[in-house]
């Protein structure tokens, strides 16, 4: 995973200290919810967190919670805000990033939150 040259955002000592801590965020996942994480499944738990809510949700609400934890992770690295009616808008642009750097991205923003 360790692509350094190659990430547009984040440090060599930032993908490296990535790479360990998801590989424990892993195992801690696994342990506690018998399933390995990706960063949707950490973005839901994240986006459930903000909501604050335990019913029974259907699909679309789903992709609507997992869409509040992106928002919430990235507004902790300055990307987006809340206006004054509690709706995201954007604060500077999201990088460009291929496939692999935007999940390792996604990783590194879920762990700056849990470690908030």
């Amino acid at each position: 995973m360790n692509d350094a040259a190659s990430h547009p955002v984040l440090t060599a000592d930032e993908l490296q200290s990535v790479e360990e801590r998801w590989k424990q965020f892993t195992l801690d996942f696994a342990y506690r919810f018998d399933k390995t994480p990706t960063p949707d499944s950490a973005l839901f738990i994240i986006g459930l967190e903000e909501r604050y809510t335990d019913k029974v949700l259907e699909k679309e609400e789903k992709q609507s919670v997992i869409a509040e934890g992106l928002y919430k992770v990235l507004a902790l690295q300055g990307y987006f805000l809340r206006d004054a009616n509690g709706l995201w808008t954007p604060a500077k642009p999201l990088p460009v990033l291929n496939d692999k750097q935007q999940e390792v991205f996604y990783q590194y923003a879920v762990l700056q939150y849990l470690n908030q």
